[in-house]
């Protein structure tokens, strides 16, 4: 049975906002599961033969509210994928910076 729609958007928007969510409490296996169900979700869209409904004003809310749902997605993104790079350079200057040699100092006797 062909779902309406309606159905499909709101779902679609749902899951926007459920993206933002999972990068705020940094699970990016969560993003990435809610992605592809929202992936799906466009595929069924893009298939579908009601084109006239963005064109409504139901469709048209929704489609503001999923742009606006997108543009704090992009800013979560940004702030998660700046956050793992800020991990990774930590990470590396303790690699680098030799983690045996800062133990050996603690131990050294006054």
């Amino acid at each position: 049975m062909e779902r309406p729609i309606v159905e499909l958007w709101t779902e679609y928007l749902f899951l926007t906002k459920e993206m933002s969510k999972a990068l705020v409490r940094n699970d990016f296996p969560l993003f990435e599961e809610i992605l592809q169900q929202r992936e799906h979700f466009q595929e069924i869209i893009d298939k579908s033969q009601d084109k006239q409904f963005v064109q409504t004003v139901v469709g048209q809310e929704l489609v503001r509210k999923i742009a606006q749902e997108n543009k704090v997605l992009q800013q979560e993104f940004h702030f998660y994928a700046s956050s793992v790079q800020n991990k990774v350079v930590v990470a590396k200057a303790y690699e680098e910076g030799g983690l045996s040699y800062t133990g050996g100092r603690m131990d050294r006797q006054s």
